[in-house]
């Protein structure tokens, strides 16, 4: 079983039946959550009782920004699918056999550019993403 490392999480884009790398990453944060409904019965005495709601995940990643940044693996790939209000693919995993992986498809919003100084400072790049449909977790064969 291989380590997880923050290479091990890629952003893809569908293209024809190919998972094609839309954007690497420096940080990276996910969290996969289930909504708790609380509810109450008629003569249990006031207790709450839970149960589980729906599930989704939602999460941020962020990196530098450069304009020499080959197609597929930057900010601006990022940017041109939030306007285009185009859906994406994210991949969280290994590709050692036999680990697993987590994967889902979902929207980006916001895109932000940043940079903390002027002159020569270098300008990151931030996105959030939450998941549209179901979340996968497989198994690399």
């Amino acid at each position: 079983m291989g380590k997880i490392n923050v290479k091990d999480f890629t952003i893809y884009k569908d293209i024809s039946g190919t998972m094609t790398a839309l954007a690497c990453v420096e940080n990276v944060s996910v969290t996969i959550n289930r909504e708790i409904i609380e509810y109450l019965c008629k003569g249990n005495g006031g207790v709450k009782n839970r149960d589980y709601g729906t599930l989704d995940a939602t999460g941020s990643v962020s990196g530098l920004v450069a304009n020499d940044d080959p197609a597929g693996t930057g900010s601006f790939d990022l940017i041109d699918h939030l306007v285009a209000s185009e859906k994406v693919i994210i991949r969280f995993g290994t590709a050692t056999t036999g680990d697993r992986t987590v994967s889902f498809t979902a929207v980006i919003n916001p895109v932000t550019l940043d940079s903390q100084q002027g002159g020569d400072a270098i300008v990151t790049y931030s996105a959030d993403f939450a998941s549209d449909g179901a979340i996968t977790i497989g198994t690399n064969a």
